[in-house]
């Protein structure tokens, strides 16, 4: 009588270093192009972030301008409030969220709808 063989794989440790650098490697490529798109988009918003300060004070589209010098015009401002927030984030051409607040100098927040 024939001995049954019995057929298997048998895995070499060449294999399994070969497959496990193979992961290292695709783990840290998609760990780096992570955190470089990741400081990219953060220096897009940053960029964003500090245009908006300045188109108040100083942008062509003078609906946006409520800031002389130092002084805040109260007049332009309630304006300004009275625009959407979509149509405000499109006049100053961004399209990341943001958030205007204005404190007085004790940190205390000063609201501009009358309240």
């Amino acid at each position: 009588m024939r001995a049954k063989s019995r057929k298997a794989q048998n895995w070499s440790a060449d294999a399994l270093v070969a497959i496990t650098i193979f992961t290292i490697v695709l783990l840290s490529f998609f760990y780096i192009t992570g955190r470089t798109s990741q400081s990219k988009r953060i220096g897009a918003i940053a960029e964003e972030a500090a245009s908006i300060p300045e188109a108040f004070s100083t942008s062509p589209n003078q609906t946006l301008v409520f800031v002389e010098g130092n002084k805040v015009d109260t007049r332009k401002l309630e304006e300004l409030s009275r625009l959407s927030y979509k149509d405000l984030k499109r006049q100053l051409g961004i399209s990341n969220d943001f958030c205007i607040h204005f404190e007085d100098e004790k940190g205390n927040i000063i609201y501009i709808n009358g309240t």
